[in-house]
């Protein structure tokens, strides 16, 4: 099986049932600062924290200490968000899916990709959420399935790293597709309301911006380039 981690980031909180949910199935719980006071709230215990603790509540942080978490400190004064500082130690401590037979990582038939569920990684601070979802292609070329979780969305990353992508959606859901490089090529889209076959998306353009799910499951696929993919779920 898969490894899985959910990581709380200190953004607004969605889907605090699927949290629970997956740490009940055996997902390690890792926060990012004040993802840690997320976690008191919903008593679940963390595993690993990690940040500055600028924004992380003093009493979040006995609560951590005195179940047993793990903490990763860091200056205040540093290069990299809390986020981008757990993904890094997730690139550290998660074991990747073995080469294949072409010598790249993620592509061999030896076993599922890790899996990463996001909370809290968007809110108020449009800069830190945009900048953020810039993060995803980091763990994803590595080979770790990330699956960022907003309220009322689930953000996927589609790329060279996962060129095609089918996912289970309610019928009638809005999705986007965001191009993260300046051009994405060869882009389809099957079972939406307006579909797609081998189109070129510009980052300039909102070509791809408000679609709708006509058939479950549905597939995005893109030949060139890396995109955002943004369903629509139950807040």
């Amino acid at each position: 099986m898969a490894p899985v981690w959910v990581l709380l980031a200190g953004g607004d909180l969605a889907a605090p049932s699927l949290i629970r949910r997956l740490v009940d199935e055996g997902a390690r719980l890792l926060c990012a600062d004040a993802g840690v006071d997320h976690a008191k709230r919903l008593g679940l215990s963390p595993h690993v924290l990690i940040g500055d603790w600028d924004s992380a509540s003093p009493e979040a942080l006995r609560w951590a200490r005195e179940k047993g978490a793990s903490f990763y400190t860091h200056p205040v004064a540093k290069d990299a968000s809390d986020l981008e500082l757990a993904f890094r130690f997730l690139l550290e401590e998660t074991p990747l899916r073995p080469k294949g037979g072409d010598g790249r990582e993620g592509k061999g038939k030896e076993g599922p990709f890790p899996e990463l569920h996001v909370f809290g990684a968007t809110g108020a601070r449009l800069d830190q959420t945009v900048a953020s979802l810039f993060l995803l292609p980091l763990l994803e070329e590595k080979g770790i399935a990330v699956h960022v979780h907003a309220p009322g969305w689930l953000i996927r990353a589609v790329g060279p790293f996962r060129p095609r992508l089918t996912l289970p959606a309610r019928v009638g859901a809005l999705l986007s597709l965001v191009p993260l490089d300046p051009v994405c090529r060869g882009v389809s889209l099957e079972g939406t309301l307006y579909p797609l076959k081998e189109a070129t998306l510009s980052r300039s353009s909102t070509l791809a911006t408000s679609n709708e799910v006509a058939a479950s499951p549905f597939t995005v696929a893109c030949g060139e380039g890396t995109l955002l993919l943004f369903l629509q779920e139950e807040a």
